[in-house]
């Protein structure tokens, strides 16, 4: 076999060899395509049969220009819509999937590969992630990324089984692995993890004890829950003018910073007795506030809103919040700093969109639309940093009137609405496409507006997936 370094000799020589760029193609080729051994024994296991279909030609196409670069972001949106109709990838788009580098993808791409997958797998160490293993040997042996998605399947299916592997490891695996691995515990979490949580927060490691703290948050029923409550409650009063009156203890017992007073990290610099408030607010579960005092989230934000220590107040209860999902404080903070202009320098900016993302489609609807005439240049400022930061996917009633908004601007767009009118053609409905494809002032292929341009081919893009994969294979 010709080899790169003879031809490059006979190049430097001056071959004048018509073959010499020909052979150099078909070495690059099979470069590309892999080494073929000297001498083939045979043997080795054969490829199963595949049990699941095909996914449709159409959708078989649309992989394979995403995976040549073609609208890739859109690949984790083909990858779960494949995976929910049960399909698996067309045998030469295999290579391409294996090698996509996110490991954040690995789970999405697992479902797709079927037999013939994991069977390539086997075959090339740098797609070792897919290969068919018992769950336990990928735990015992493999990678860190792989170790936590088959930590996440098996938390999935059997919480139990998770914990006692990540017990039986505790003492040999690394600070950042035990940090790693617990986040997992987000899956399935319950009462039954509680024991081992509780046993956490006395790690030597504080990005143990932060993970523990988290998931512990979460379960209303730990005892740190229980003991968090029974230290916070009891520093804020409803006076009967209807204010609230905060007295702050001066010294903190070793068990409260054992539960991690003092070490929680705050995005905001506070002195040391605001500090301390808002750290316990947001290691308390919100929705206790509401239940025993059986008063609304709203209620206790006007409360909170007049009151001396409104930014601790504010800060701890939006950061709890956030470690809860609690979509109902979620919805009253938004609210707040929708309303209150104030309320942008005592909340976290960083953090807004992580509530955003709890509340329901519908209740952004129902804000947005609620502006008149429509999103505005003067008015809709919050509005539309509100639809950018919710990256979830809209009702067609919001993608309509946004897009009616948009039209009836053309000729002077909102500069903010116009940036960001492709990220919003990720989350509105892709059979809306056709649909806006129509009415707009100027032509969408014009250089003027490009944005529109790019917002119509991701949406129509999108909307080819859709019935691309809907079509009977």
């Amino acid at each position: 076999m010709t080899t790169l370094k003879s031809l490059a000799q006979s190049a430097m020589l001056g071959s004048t060899d018509e073959s010499l760029l020909v052979s150099a193609i078909r070495v690059g080729i099979a470069e590309v395509g892999g080494y073929v051994p000297v001498a083939f024994t045979g043997g080795g296991e054969k490829c199963n049969p595949e049990s699941r279909p095909r996914m449709p030609e159409k959708a078989s196409r649309l992989l394979k220009r995403m995976l040549e670069g073609e609208q890739d972001d859109l690949l984790p949106e083909f990858l779960q819509e494949a995976a929910k109709r049960g399909y698996i990838a067309p045998p030469e788009t295999l290579p391409g999937l294996l090698g996509l580098s996110r490991n954040k993808w690995r789970s999405l791409i697992l479902p797709l590969i079927g037999e013939r997958g994991s069977w390539l797998a086997a075959h090339n160490p740098a797609w070792a992630y897919a290969r068919k293993r018992e769950p336990l040997d990928v735990w015992e042996n493999g990678t860190r990324a792989e170790r936590i998605l088959v930590l996440e399947q098996m938390r999935t299916s059997d919480p139990a089984q998770g914990r006692e592997w990540v017990q039986s490891n505790w003492e040999i695996d690394s600070p950042a692995d035990r940090a790693a691995f617990l986040a997992t515990f987000a899956i399935g979490l319950s009462m039954e993890d509680e024991p081992f949580l509780e046993a956490c927060l006395d790690d030597k490691r504080k990005e143990v004890r932060e993970a523990a703290r988290r998931l512990l948050l979460r379960l209303e029923g730990s005892r740190f829950v229980q003991r968090m409550w029974e230290r916070v409650k009891p520093l804020i009063r409803v006076r009967s003018n209807g204010t609230l009156e905060v007295t702050l203890r001066e010294e903190l017992d070793p068990v409260a910073k054992r539960d991690g007073i003092g070490e929680f990290a705050l995005p905001k610099k506070m002195g040391e007795k605001a500090s301390r408030l808002a750290q316990m607010l947001a290691l308390t579960p919100p929705a206790l506030w509401t239940r025993e005092f059986d008063c609304s989230p709203n209620t206790w934000l006007a409360m909170a809103f007049t009151c001396e220590w409104k930014e601790p107040l504010l800060l701890g209860w939006q950061l709890a919040a956030i470690g809860t999902a609690d979509a109902d404080w979620a919805e009253s903070l938004i609210l707040l700093w929708m309303t209150k202009e104030e309320a942008e320098s005592l909340l976290d900016m960083h953090a807004l969109s992580a509530l955003v993302s709890l509340l329901r489609a519908e209740r952004i609807e129902a804000w947005v639309t609620s502006i008149e005439p429509a999103l505005s240049d003067a008015h809709s400022t919050k509005a539309i940093a509100l639809l950018e930061m919710y990256q979830k996917p809209w009702t067609a009633n919001l993608s309509r009137w946004v897009i009616k908004s948009v039209q009836q601007q053309s000729a002077v767009f909102h500069q903010r609405l116009l940036q960001a009118l492709p990220d919003f053609a990720r989350w509105m409905p892709p059979e809306l496409a056709d649909e806006f494809s129509q009415g707009w002032a100027d032509e969408p292929g014009s250089s003027g507006n490009k944005k529109i341009r790019t917002f119509l081919q991701i949406l129509e893009f999108r909307n080819a997936i859709k019935s691309s994969l809907e079509e009977k294979s």
